[in-house]
């Protein structure tokens, strides 16, 4: 009877570490989570800020062509 009263304690000790090894590993991966949509949040801000670039750099070439062209149809 003694035998089993013991590795009943130890069974609860076990469980006590798994569950603050699974706590630990949450907190991990809650972290990581938000560290790759902070960094998702900045790749998106710079590639909507290249893409809004690219359109004015258009739209300036775009003037300058007509402004150069001497066609008839002007």
């Amino acid at each position: 009877m003694t035998r089993r009263g013991a590795s009943a304690g130890q069974g609860g000790f076990a469980l006590l570490i798994v569950l603050w090894t699974l706590a630990g590993l949450s907190l991990l991966v809650s972290i990581v989570i938000a560290t790759a949509d902070s960094g998702l949040r900045g790749v998106y801000a710079l590639r909507s800020a290249a893409q809004l670039q690219d359109a004015a750099d258009g739209e300036v070439w775009d003037a300058v062509f007509h402004v150069m062209d001497r066609s008839a149809a002007r």
